[in-house]
């Protein structure tokens, strides 16, 4: 009996014996594999936020897009992640040329719009609901998840576009845009193409020859413009021919089109009316051509003109902004975008600084204080 009670004895010890041994080489194991997996994605050192991610192509991505390193999302073999990154990297460098490296042709219009910040090519597309979540998370714009239709769908744009890794990005999009606009705005001051020159990103970079071309009257400068509608609008205006629109051809051939002969009327304006109307009439997209007549009905400041505009809320700020009283701006409209528009045009018809103070919109309230 003695010699039993020994042998259990000797068993369980041994039995507590294995049971540690296993547990230590179980936490080592845990720990090995922790340091394994920090090793391998070493970039989270540098971008702690994307630790967000659980999928390392998507870490990958996630930091390629807030450090602005192309050369990373080349490295991602699954296409999805890959052109997500490729349109996350062209939003903060506001690189147009990026977007072509994209594979799905949608995606790469959308991108392409997205830096010119023209959320209204999600109308043309087959995935809209896609397009108006992109929009809304690259842009700031919650208004856009509410075109969705599925609430839990709108739900989840609505965290997309509050997470951290958003905000991030667009702060850092902000503040470059914000050094290499001063850039160009050096660059047109001192009438030196040379600055325009070292702007890496390309709508700042277009914009700065298109304002050089219009302030020494020389069209050579169109030549230097690196987006091809951009181009053909500086032309259009220099030779006073809207037709040269017509040779757009893009992978939204339309939509460019219509944005160029909006472009035209606004560049022009100071021609007959019922010339910007013929233009015009050429729009298909029936937001843009709302645009187009109420640019013709402010800077003509012809409030007939604001009844060619089809949208009724459209219409309504047309009749508001030529009325020029900025409390009926606020007072009229419910969305911020409407008052923001108002506001914006009631100030440069009033030629009036201090009304670009009560705009919320950024993109908006800096492009108003630079008329003045």
């Amino acid at each position: 009996m003695e010699k039993k009670k020994i042998f259990i004895l000797i068993f369980l010890i041994f039995l507590l014996f294995l049971i540690g041994v296993i547990l230590v080489k179980n936490k080592t194991i845990f720990k090995t594999q922790k340091i394994s997996f920090e090793e391998e994605n070493p970039l989270l050192k540098k971008e702690p936020l994307c630790k967000e991610y659980s999928n390392k192509e998507e870490q990958i991505s996630c930091v390629a897009q807030l450090s602005g390193d192309l050369s990373l999302c080349e490295n991602i073999s699954e296409k999805e992640i890959q052109n997500n990154c490729y349109l996350g990297t062209a939003f903060l460098s506001q690189d147009i040329s990026i977007c072509d490296k994209i594979q799905d042709e949608e995606k790469k219009g959308v991108c392409k719009f997205l830096i010119k910040k023209n959320s209204i090519v999600c109308n043309s597309i087959a995935n809209k609901e896609e397009c108006y979540k992109i929009f809304a998370r690259f842009l700031d714009d919650k208004s856009l998840c509410e075109k969705l239709e599925d609430p839990v769908k709108v739900k989840a744009c609505l965290s997309s576009v509050d997470s951290a890794i958003s905000k991030e990005l667009r702060k850092r999009k902000k503040d470059k845009i914000q050094k290499e606009s001063s850039l160009a705005d050096k660059a047109v001051s001192e009438n030196n193409s040379a600055l325009c020159d070292e702007i890496k990103n390309t709508s700042i970079k277009d914009n700065c020859f298109y304002r050089l071309a219009k302030k020494n009257q020389d069209v050579s400068f169109c030549e230097k413009i690196f987006e091809e509608s951009t181009k053909i609008s500086c032309n259009s205006f220099f030779k006073k021919d809207p037709s040269l629109c017509d040779t757009i051809n893009t992978d939204l051939d339309n939509l460019a089109k219509d944005n160029c002969y909006l472009a035209f009327v606004v560049q022009t304006k100071d021609l007959p009316k019922a010339q910007l109307e013929k233009t015009c009439e050429k729009i298909t997209n029936s937001e843009i051509k709302d645009d187009c007549y109420m640019q013709i009905a402010i800077h003509k400041e012809d409030s007939s003109l604001c009844s060619n505009v089809q949208n009724q809320n459209s219409k309504e700020v047309c009749d508001t902004i030529l009325k020029k009283d900025k409390d009926l701006c606020k007072n009229n409209f419910k969305d911020s975008f409407s008052q923001d528009y108002c506001l914006y045009y009631v100030a440069e018809l009033l030629k009036d600084k201090s009304i670009c103070e009560g705009i919320k919109n950024d993109f908006l309230h800096n492009k108003c204080l630079k008329k003045f």
